[in-house]
């Protein structure tokens, strides 16, 4: 994986939205045998890389010193997303023009114990309608299946593994105040509830603690190597826009062979990670699509997609 230096001054212009419909509008994604959920990664024998994007602001500092917190604007009481795929990288963020929150575009090394530590603290949301489980919502890691991407935003027919280490203090904090707010209003007949309101309230700091100390060894201690590769991440937007405009789509293979995508294999994972993972589950057949937002097109009835 190249090494390339945080963007200069004319690269880090006003972030642009980017447009999918026109990266993606000539690529038909391949016919595939890729099981609906399956990892995918950059790795070696020791780590394998997953990707965030941050501001300038916390990516600069984490870069020059090797850590996350390295910054005063990183918040270890929220939670933090890491994500194998480049290509969903690039999608979420869209090549780093999305926001001013995702400018900068870091590869992390983790070594392969760490991450299949995190796996093994996962509760699934994918597929869920409503909350989770008491058994579930007090794991400290959530994994989401979403649709993977080509290099030109594409949808693929198959899933891309998100993972969010970390509960996020927040949203526990407003739930928190809802319901003291409700229990408030409550007549004395309903003394029982509250008490045992009041021990799910315990239980909850309890998994709030734990979230907070996975959460502070990844970044603290888990993270062997920190990259800026948002170079490559606008190169790769210059050339999908350019074959676009020929009416012309980047190919996988290609782009890996010009250093713009990594190339990234199967990360195989033991039985029972599969099972936490629900890795196994069937393709779905209603035509939904995990984490993907649809308008209705107002020409043609085709859903138009959108970034985030």
């Amino acid at each position: 994986m190249d090494s390339t230096k945080p963007p200069s001054n004319q690269e880090s212009k006003s972030p642009t939205i980017v447009s999918i419909s026109s990266l993606s509008s000539t690529l038909t994604p391949p016919e595939t045998s890729i099981p609906y959920r399956q990892i995918r990664a950059l790795y070696d024998d020791e780590t394998i890389t997953v990707y965030q994007a941050y501001s300038a602001a916390i990516a600069t500092p984490a870069v020059n010193e090797q850590k996350l917190t390295a910054s005063k604007d990183f918040k270890l009481d929220r939670m933090t997303w890491i994500k194998p795929s480049w290509c969903w990288m690039m999608y979420r963020a869209g090549y780093s023009y999305k926001d001013s929150r995702q400018t900068n575009i870091l590869a992390l090394k983790i070594k392969h114990e760490n991450f299949r530590y995190i796996l093994s603290c996962a509760a699934i949301t994918s597929g869920h309608h409503g909350p989770l489980p008491a058994s579930e919502r007090k794991k400290p890691v959530r994994v989401q299946w979403d649709p993977e991407r080509t290099a030109s935003l594409g949808v693929l027919p198959y899933r891309s593994i998100q993972i969010g280490i970390g509960s996020n203090d927040n949203a526990r904090t407003r739930h928190k105040a809802k319901r003291r707010e409700i229990r408030a209003q409550a007549t004395h007949e309903n003394r029982q509830e509250w008490e045992a309101d009041e021990g799910e309230e315990e239980e909850e700091e309890e998994e709030g603690n734990e979230s907070k100390e996975l959460k502070r060894k990844f970044v603290e201690e888990w993270i062997v190597e920190i990259q800026d590769v948002t170079n490559r991440a606008r190169r790769l937007k210059e050339v999908v826009e350019a074959r676009s405009k020929e009416g012309k789509s980047l190919k996988m293979e290609e782009a890996v062979s010009m250093g713009l995508c990594p190339r990234e294999r199967v990360y195989a994972v033991s039985k029972e990670l599969r099972a936490i993972l629900q890795m196994d589950v069937p393709g779905n057949d209603d035509g939904k699509q995990d984490g993907v937002k649809r308008e209705e097109g107002k020409k043609g009835g085709r859903g138009k997609l959108r970034l985030g």
